[in-house]
């Protein structure tokens, strides 16, 4: 699930909690940050969350301006923006 089209960098992504939120990194390659919203709060997305079963009330886990029901799908989402954006020049350290 975290890397669908690349399950074998899938063992090297770890994440650290941190007060920023949840940081994703690729080995020491930080991919993103992944926040923790309420649903009410959004200000982009408030209609993916609900369309995705999430209530008003429920937190929903943000990354790339999009929210996600399941910290893995956010985590998926920033990986896959990763590998999308080319930046492959790191990936053979760990396939």
């Amino acid at each position: 699930m975290l890397t669908q089209n690349h399950p074998s960098i899938a063992p090297a992504i770890r994440t650290e909690t941190t007060h920023m939120g949840t940081q994703v990194f690729l080995g020491s390659q930080l991919l993103g940050t992944i926040e923790t919203y309420p649903v009410w709060g959004l200000d982009a997305g408030y209609d993916s969350a609900i369309a995705q079963g999430l209530t008003a009330k429920d937190e929903c886990y943000v990354a790339n301006n999009f929210p996600y029901r399941y910290l893995q799908s956010a985590i998926g989402a920033i990986t896959g923006a990763y590998l999308t954006q080319a930046a492959t020049d790191t990936l053979t350290d760990y396939i």
